[in-house]
């Protein structure tokens, strides 16, 4: 427990989905370029954080800024359904930002807490070659099912409640730990309230954008339920 997982097999039992998002975000070339711009700071948060704190930016309502949502959510739309929901329909993006992290920033870590989301996507647009550190630590088994599996297994809504148990399922009644590192051009899915943190950057520099969905249905979404956040 604890380790560096990259098996991404592995990953989709413990709770975690990779995607690749290359083509989505328009090659390797334009990778660079969202990079490069969304690496920048900003005068807000130059003037909010001083920068001693790792460096957001609000993307979701920049429409000058164009970056492409809507092409992220048909790239995910394969692996959404398969382990998420039954349709991307069912999704709403709720929120889109982008955070950098290099050795300038005092603090480059992110305390244990849940999203507030029903699913996060967290994009890495680049890592430099030198990173170390930075990877995301989560907290517990959630492992991802296919939705296919599961219908196998039990007919009609009864497949849906497999979901649920298995969403918040923990190996053994301890809770384990394993790490995801970043890999540029790829998406790590996964449950918004699956607890997770960032550890600490110890070389590098990343910058990443994650998108928050939840569902259309409030009598689905437990993102009004979560009142507390960090944990």
């Amino acid at each position: 427990a604890g380790g560096d997982m990259e098996d991404d097999a592995v990953l989709v039992t413990q709770g975690v989905c990779r995607v690749d998002l290359s083509e989505a975000l328009g090659g390797e070339e334009e990778i660079a370029r969202w990079s490069d711009e969304l690496s920048q700071p900003t005068p807000l948060s130059l003037f909010a954080e001083d920068g001693e704190y790792a460096q957001y930016r609000n993307i979701r309502d920049d429409e000058a800024l164009g970056f492409p949502f809507e092409k992220i959510t048909a790239a995910l739309a394969p692996a959404l359904t398969e382990y998420f929901v039954g349709t991307v329909d069912e999704l709403r993006l709720d929120d889109g930002f982008a955070i950098h992290y290099n050795m300038d920033h005092h603090d480059t870590t992110v305390a244990k807490h849940t999203d507030p989301s029903d699913i996060t996507v967290n994009i890495c647009l680049e890592c430099s070659e030198d990173l170390a550190g930075s990877q995301v630590l989560f907290f517990g088994r959630r492992p991802l099912r296919r939705r296919e599996e599961l219908a196998a297994e039990r007919q009609g809504s009864a497949a849906d409640e497999a979901a649920e148990e298995a969403k918040h399922e923990l190996a053994g009644g301890k809770e384990e730990t394993f790490m995801v590192g970043p890999r540029p051009g790829w998406a790590i899915v996964h449950w918004g309230d699956h607890p997770h943190q960032t550890m600490p950057l110890e070389q590098g520099k990343r910058t990443n954008v994650v998108m928050t969905y939840c569902y259309k249905d409030p009598s689905r979404s437990g993102v009004l339920a979560r009142t507390c956040f960090h944990q």
